[in-house]
């Protein structure tokens, strides 16, 4: 997946609760705003439709945003994303090195022991 099309599919979502939470708004508010059904909203929510131009438009003037705003916030919440998962990469790939030095630390004993 593409960053852009992962952008809209899993961090818009993330971006309209968020900002749904912070002004204390209900689905049902939100969706009245838009015009659309609570259902629908609750789809954008979950990610399980996507949102149209129009719609997006829409949705962050609920929230006095642009939409380029909303795309920022998804944006940055993805890139926080990508950087914790480079993060704990780097981390599990210094315990596995680790791993594999104390290995070879114990072949080498072995060996040592074998061949005296």
């Amino acid at each position: 997946m593409n960053p852009t099309s992962e952008l809209m599919t899993s961090r818009l979502p993330k971006v309209f609760k968020m900002l749904r939470k912070k002004d204390r708004m209900s689905q049902m508010q939100v969706a009245k705003k838009v015009s659309i059904t609570k259902c629908g909203y609750g789809h954008y929510e979950r990610g399980t439709r996507e949102v149209t131009v129009k719609t997006l438009r829409k949705i962050a003037g609920v929230f006095n945003l642009t939409t380029a705003q909303i795309l920022g916030i998804a944006s940055e919440i993805y890139h926080e994303e990508n950087t914790s998962i480079v993060e704990d990469l780097k981390k599990k790939l210094i315990e596995k090195d680790a791993e594999l030095d104390n290995l070879q630390k114990l072949a080498i004993k072995l060996s040592t022991e074998l061949h005296g």
